[in-house]
């Protein structure tokens, strides 16, 4: 979830202008491990039966929802968002739906 609130306040800084290489490859970069985690988490869940925390979705859904806003204007996320939107409807199922989020 921490990659989520970085990303964020990365794209919210750097809202009105074109965000530097480096911070574009961070953001990538802390995408990409998300996405790997949430993948972990799938799997875990998948052979342990384990279900999501209520608190923990909610949580989870409200820095989604943020993150989605503030990377509207960021065209080098949406590749990245496209994967996180995938394991996210199977690691959470009926979020997106919930949420409204789906694209």
């Amino acid at each position: 979830d921490q990659a989520i609130v970085i990303v964020s306040e990365l794209c919210e800084t750097n809202k009105s202008k074109q965000i530097p290489p480096e911070i574009r490859d961070v953001c990538l970069l802390l995408l990409q491990i998300l996405d790997k985690s949430l993948h972990l988490e799938f799997c875990v869940a998948q052979s342990c039966g384990i279900r999501p925390v209520l608190g923990r979705l909610e949580d989870f859904s409200k820095g989604f929802k943020l993150l989605l806003l503030v990377a509207e204007e960021h065209t080098f996320l949406e590749t990245s968002l496209k994967s996180l939107r995938r394991i996210i409807s199977f690691v959470y199922p009926g979020m997106l739906q919930t949420d409204g989020l789906i694209q």
